[in-house]
């Protein structure tokens, strides 16, 4: 197809998915290695005809040495990538954060401008921007994907599926609020819209919300957990207000730019995540999860 991708952060929980869905299609890609802080190692990669900057830092201790190199990483490695793919008329890709301004409507749409409350987001607000600047004077194309709460098997903790499922096994739940709303998107429908994003031709570059455009509310996802591994808890709801009590992805423009939509519900997704944890860790399957010999049957 004339395609060769790069792909930053090809190891990452994402990156994989990519990589795979691509490997499927038969789309030629190369992993990039290397600090994407160093513009010279770019130069390694001059035969790609695209790139997909996913590496970045997503969770760092709150100490200023660990925040700064977040910060390092996610602005100057963006501005880098976006810099390399800008002067070689590369198409460029990018993920970012959903953080919406909670004040706004839901759900959102991409004419909404993402906000920031911590260093984080406040680097994927610093990297939109960058980008921005390199479309509109260095005439930059592709997409800038606005990823909500992506989910699905073999997720590190650190997430809400996993942290909570983590809980539910450990046999205690305390979380800060029950009717917080999240919209989770499986991973295996996030890599098929970057891959069919991957070969579009673009002409500008777009900003595509990626999620399901349902929630689920935390309590909700819970009663999930508890049916599917026959497992019920008391639950310690903190009634703490979260920097976002409500996320839902707007998808109408993915819909009819890209003609993707979802296809795995929540529910099946979060079926096939309880099924690959407990087979990972079949010491965890007790005499309080008897429903879930059901579920590995299936």
């Amino acid at each position: 197809m004339g395609i060769k991708v790069l792909v930053t952060g090809a190891r990452g929980y994402i990156g994989s998915a990519l990589t795979r869905r691509l490997d499927s299609l038969g789309v030629k890609w190369v992993p990039f290695q290397g600090n994407v802080c160093d513009p010279k190692v770019f130069e390694s990669f001059e035969d790609c005809s695209s790139v997909v900057h996913l590496a970045g830092k997503l969770r760092v201790e709150s100490n200023l040495e660990a925040q700064t190199g977040l910060m390092d990483t996610n602005i100057i490695g963006t501005y880098n990538a976006a810099r390399f793919a800008a002067q070689g008329n590369r198409s460029f890709f990018y993920a970012s954060s959903c953080h919406y301004d909670p004040t706004e409507p839901v759900p959102s749409d991409e004419s909404v401008q993402i906000t920031h409350s911590s260093p984080y987001s406040f680097s994927k607000f610093s990297g939109e921007t960058l980008i921005e600047g390199w479309r509109r004077y260095f005439d930059l194309t592709g997409a800038v994907f606005r990823i909500f709460n992506v989910y699905g098997p073999g997720q590190n903790k650190g997430f809400v599926i996993p942290d909570l499922l983590a809980q539910v096994a450990s046999g205690e739940v305390s979380v800060m609020n029950l009717d917080d709303e999240r919209d989770f998107v499986f991973i295996d429908d996030v890599a098929r819209l970057m891959a069919t994003a991957v070969m579009t031709p673009h002409d500008d570059l777009v900003t595509v919300n990626v999620g399901s455009g349902q929630t689920q509310s935390i309590g909700q996802v819970l009663d999930q957990m508890f049916a599917l591994t026959g497992r019920t808890l008391p639950v310690k709801d903190r009634g703490l207000r979260s920097a976002i009590p409500h996320s839902q992805a707007d998808i109408s423009f993915a819909k009819d730019f890209y003609q993707w939509t979802p296809r795995v519900s929540f529910d099946a997704g979060l079926a096939s995540i309880v099924k690959h944890t407990f087979q990972q860790h079949p010491k965890e399957q007790n005499e309080h999860t008897s429903g879930f010999g059901k579920l590995l049957e299936r």
